[in-house]
């Protein structure tokens, strides 16, 4: 067989389902990679971290005052802890979706653990008191999903005079990217 790229490509690239070498052995290996990482990682690799957010926003909620519980993913497990924060203190809940959760179109994981996360996303967010993303098409997907909850749509932008007080923007078309590469697609 031939050695596998000297490159620094990422792993998951090499070995992906989208990997541009043929070795079924490689390509066996990516399938069990997502399946371990379908069984362990629910509802992603963060939920370590609910407990500890959860218990946080607890405690800050004794001392302070505070309007609404505002989650933003992804990781989907900051929903999962809005979830247990909003039960507890009774406090509105606003879900604030980046990217899909179960329909999330980089993902690779199995068709059953999508089933799965589609269930666990309807049930978590079933609960908020709304929902926002970044796109009008997010929005309708949304609107299916959880027919029940009201859903809005942010659109990314910023507003210049905010941002630079009396600084006109220049003529020089610049492109900035400030969100996530996913290699390979």
């Amino acid at each position: 067989p031939a050695p596998i790229s000297t490159s620094k490509d990422a792993v998951k690239d090499l070995v992906g389902p989208d990997a541009a070498c043929p070795e079924t052995g490689l390509r066996l290996k990516a399938r069990l990679i997502d399946t371990l990482k379908g069984l362990v990682a629910f509802p992603d690799t963060n939920r370590g971290w609910i407990s500890i957010a959860t218990a946080a926003a607890r405690e800050a909620i004794t001392s302070e005052t505070f309007d609404l519980v505002l989650t933003t993913s992804p990781p989907p497990s900051v929903h999962v802890a809005g979830r247990r924060i909003k039960s507890s203190s009774g406090l509105p809940w606003v879900a604030d979706l980046r990217d899909l959760w179960s329909d999330d179109r980089f993902s690779t994981a199995p068709g059953w653990r999508r089933t799965i996360d589609r269930r666990h996303e309807q049930w978590t967010l079933g609960k908020a008191d709304a929902l926002v993303t970044v796109s009008e098409p997010l929005e309708r997907e949304l609107q299916i999903l959880h027919p029940g909850v009201p859903t809005h749509t942010i659109l990314n932008g910023f507003d210049p005079d905010a941002v630079n007080p009396g600084i006109p923007l220049s003529q020089t078309f610049t492109l900035t990217h400030t969100g996530t590469y996913h290699q390979g697609r």
